[in-house]
C-alpha cells in the first residue's frame, strides 16, 4: 500500500486543533501500523535530514517486506522488495505528502476540530505521553473518534475511528520512536538498484498520460486516487487507444455501481452468458452498456466515488477500478486509455480531462 494513498485517506477523514508541541524533528525512527484499508500494514520510517527510507511490512510481517529510499531534496523515490531484490528496483519522483507522520498529524488535528472534538483527558501509549481527544459523532461527517496526540512534538500516536453503531477500530498507531539519525547502512541501496539509478525516476503519472495522449502533464488527474472532489458533475466516459486515441466502439460491456460502501461491500452473482456477456444480480452494480453509444457514455450526476468495470466481449478479459470524481467542469471527461485493444492486460489508465485539447470533448 502506498504511503501516499495512507496519507490521503487519513487527510480525508480528518482533513489543525492547536497544541503547543515543538518543532518536528528532521532525524528519527518511528514505527506505525496501519489499519485503515483492512489487514494491517506495519510501516518504518527511517529519517535523517534529506534521506528517508520506509519499509513496509504486510500480512503481519510476514508476506512481503518492501522498502523505499526517498531524496527530499529532488524528490525522487527508489524502491525494492527486501525478501527477494534480485528483481531489480523501482524508480520514481513524487511531490507534496511523502508520508511524514509529523505532517499528516497536523491535518488530523484539523478535522478533529471540525468534528467537535473536546479533550477527554491523559494517558500513556506505547511509553508516549499523550493528551486524549475524542468526537462523538455529532460533527459534520458523522464520525466517532478517539486519538491520542503526544504532548511533547504533537504526532498522532494512536487513531480510533468509526461511523453509526460500529465499534471503534484502531487505525494508526505509532509502535516506538526514537530521535536520533538512524545507521548509514539503512540508506544504502542493493547492487540491484543501480541500473535504476543510473536510469532516473520513472514518468509521473500525469506525464505517461501525456505521452498517451498528446496533452499536457497538467491537463489531467488520476481517476484512481482519492478523495473524490466535493462539487458534482456529470461525466463523459470514453475508451481509446493510447497515442491514436482511436476510440473503441463496439465489443465491451459497461458496469457501473453508483452505491459504493467501502465498509460494508455487495457480494454479487455474475452469470457469464453468450458473447461472454455477464449479468450481476443481488448487488447495485448496474449495466449500462445501452448508455455508451459511438464511443462515449454519459452519466449524470456521478456520486463522490463509483465502481466502473470495462468487459471486453471477445476474450472476456475486464479492467476495472473505484473512480474518484474529479470535476473540472459541469460535464468532464473520463478517459480509459488502453495501451493495446487487443490486449488488454498490457496495462490501461483511468484519468479525468481538466484542461486542454480533450476537457471539451
Amino acid at each position: 500500500m502506498s504511503k501516499r494513498v495512507i496519507g490521503i485517506c487519513v487527510a480525508a477523514v480528518f482533513g489543525a486543533l492547536s497544541l503547543s508541541a515543538q518543532s518536528a524533528p528532521t532525524s528519527y525512527t518511528v514505527t506505525q501500523v496501519n489499519g485503515m484499508f483492512g489487514e494491517p500494514v506495519t510501516m518504518t520510517i527511517y529519517r535523517d535530514g534529506s534521506k528517508v527510507v520506509i519499509d513496509h511490512l504486510s500480512g503481519g510481517g510476514a508476506t512481503t517486506h518492501s522498502r523505499a529510499l526517498e531524496d527530499l531534496n529532488a524528490h525522487t523515490s527508489i524502491s525494492w522488495s527486501v525478501d527477494d531484490s534480485s528483481g531489480g528496483c523501482g524508480s520514481a519522483t513524487f511531490s507534496g505528502d511523502w508520508g511524514d507522520p509529523f505532517a499528516s498529524s497536523g491535518d488530523i488535528m484539523g478535522e478533529l476540530a471540525k468534528e467537535n472534538a473536546k479533550q477527554s483527558g491523559t494517558e500513556t501509549v506505547n511509553g508516549f505521553a499523550t493528551k486524549v481527544y475524542e468526537t462523538d459523532g455529532t460533527g459534520p461527517n458523522k464520525i466517532r473518534a478517539k486519538v491520542w496526540i503526544d504532548q511533547k512534538y504533537g504526532f498522532v500516536v494512536k487513531m480510533q475511528m468509526a461511523q453509526g453503531a460500529d465499534p471503534l477500530k484502531t487505525m494508526l498507531e505509532i509502535k516506538n520512536a526514537t530521535f536520533t539519525a538512524p545507521p548509514a547502512a539503512i540508506f544504502k541501496v542493493p547492487a540491484s538498484c543501480a541500473a535504476a539509478a543510473a536510469a532516473g525516476p520513472a514518468p509521473t503519472d500525469n506525464q505517461r498520460y501525456a505521452e498517451e495522449t498528446g496533452g499536457k502533464p497538467d491537463d489531467f488527474v488520476n481517476a484512481i486516487m482519492g478523495p473524490g472532489s466535493k462539487e458534482a458533475c456529470s461525466v463523459s466516459f470514453r475508451i481509446v487507444q493510447a497515442g491514436s486515441l482511436t476510440p473503441i466502439t463496439s465489443g465491451v460491456e459497461v458496469l457501473l455501481d453508483r452505491k459504493v460502501d467501502l465498509d460494508h461491500p455487495s457480494t454479487c452473482k455474475d452469470t457469464i452468458g453468450k458473447n461472454n456477456y455477464h449479468t450481476y444480480t443481488g448487488c447495485s452494480l448496474q449495466d449500462v452498456t445501452p448508455q455508451y453509444k459511438n464511443g462515449v457514455a454519459k452519466f449524470d450526476a456521478v456520486p463522490e466515488s463509483m465502481n466502473l468495470s470495462v468487459i471486453f466481449l471477445a476474450d472476456g478479459s475486464e479492467t476495472s477500478a473505484l473512480i474518484y470524481r474529479q470535476c473540472a467542469s459541469p460535464n468532464t471527461p473520463l478517459y480509459l486509455v488502453l495501451k493495446n485493444p487487443q490486449k488488454v492486460t498490457d496495462g490501461a489508465d483511468w484519468m479525468f480531462v481538466k484542461s486542454g485539447k480533450l476537457a471539451g470533448k
